[in-house]
């Protein structure tokens, strides 16, 4: 238990057996909530409550034990990296299921938690309640992206992509002034981050942020092919009949 709220900081195995078993639970977890909310319409609305309730207390244990250390800090513990502001879109768009918020869920919590998942900025180990909350939070931003393409049918347009994008830009030119007054690196505007990430194959600043520009669209086109129209409706029709 002492190991599990110590404030100490713990090397971090990235891809080690208990990182990619972490992958693996988060992938059958995943996969046995939209097979259940696809069978069933009672199931999906617990499955959707079920996610609004795993987000918050995801965000309770990471802000309430670095409060309860001394830990918590304005310049690293706001929810203003990308994926934490995407939590309070998501638990909005599980409950209004508001199209925006959808559009958000799946480009930005698909996108960008798989990658936050694949390298956690972890900086307590796998028996931490640090990176415990940060697998929760992460690996439901992907189910919730998921989960309403592929359960509540929602189909993004070419629109979507657009607006996501333009979001995407405004909300980092909002923050860039924000990490300058705090001296913080909210979404890594100011430099790249100090755990392992693709941030570590890309050039130095200002130069990875013009390439993550672009990576983030590529994304977000493979994101929207399979929507297409024609192909949206041979998805919609097999979802109808799962």
């Amino acid at each position: 238990m002492t190991r599990f709220l110590s404030p100490e900081l713990v090397p971090f195995p990235l891809f080690g057996t208990a990182h990619l078993a972490t992958l693996a639970l988060a992938a059958v977890v995943g996969f046995l909530m939209v097979r259940g909310g696809r069978r069933s319409k009672a199931r999906r609305s617990r499955l959707r409550w079920a996610m609004v309730a795993g987000f918050l207390i995801g965000e309770s244990l990471s802000n309430g034990w670095s409060a309860s250390v001394g830990r918590w800090q304005l310049d690293s513990d706001l929810p203003l990296h990308l994926c934490g502001v995407m939590v309070w879109v998501s638990v909005y768009g599980l409950v209004s299921r508001a199209r925006w918020a959808r559009t958000l869920m799946y480009f930005f919590g698909v996108a960008g938690a798989s990658q936050a998942l694949l390298t956690p900025s972890a900086e307590h180990g796998i028996a931490h309640i640090a990176y415990l909350a940060t697998m929760l939070s992460h690996g439901l931003l992907v189910i919730a992206g998921l989960w309403v393409v592929l359960v509540e049918e929602y189909r993004p347009g070419i629109r979507d992509l657009v607006v996501a994008f333009v979001i995407l830009n405004i909300y980092a030119l909002a923050l860039y002034p924000v990490n300058l007054l705090l001296g913080s690196n909210y979404m890594y505007l100011v430099s790249k981050p100090e755990s392992q990430s693709l941030f570590d194959v890309f050039p130095s600043w200002p130069w990875y942020l013009l390439l993550t520009e672009f990576v983030a669209f590529a994304l977000f086109v493979l994101m929207y092919l399979p929507f297409r129209r024609g192909r949206s409706t041979r998805i919609r029709r097999g979802a109808r009949g799962a």
